[in-house]
């Protein structure tokens, strides 16, 4: 980048330069294409999903790839000046499945399979069987 400079004579001139690094780029892919993806911090959101690739700030950070019905993965990193790296993540599919409750119904008391969870919205893990749902509205 260039940016003209014009001297006057008879001023005192102080320059102020700052060189960049050359930027570090990270690309992330998972066995389930559309999986989610975070970067360092879970609370402020995804950066988007897989296939993902983008600039990121070199040295050390946390990779978390997610998708409703596999196991999150989670991977420590560290990135280099100029380095250009790739995660790659096998999601595995969880061991069981999640039942969730809604319902338009306040205070619906929710039981499945004979077992009561309590009042909607209510989520449940089960192992893969058929599963029969009973909602009852509350008193």
């Amino acid at each position: 980048m260039r940016t003209p400079v014009h001297v006057a004579s008879g001023r005192y001139y102080v320059f102020h330069i700052e060189m960049s690094q050359p930027p570090a780029f990270l690309q992330v892919v998972s066995s389930v294409p559309g999986s989610t993806v975070y970067i360092d911090d879970r609370s402020a959101g995804s950066v988007g999903v897989t296939p993902w690739g983008d600039v990121v700030r070199t040295g050390s950070h946390r990779v978390w790839v997610e998708r409703p019905g596999y196991q999150t993965v989670e991977r420590p990193i560290d990135i280099g000046l100029g380095q250009e790296q790739e995660v790659e993540v096998a999601l595995e599919r969880l061991p069981f499945g999640i039942a969730r409750v809604l319902t338009n119904v306040a205070a619906a008391t929710v039981e499945i399979d004979g077992e009561a969870l309590g009042t909607a919205p209510v989520d449940h893990h089960s192992r893969p069987a058929s599963t029969r749902c009973g909602c009852d509205r509350g008193a």
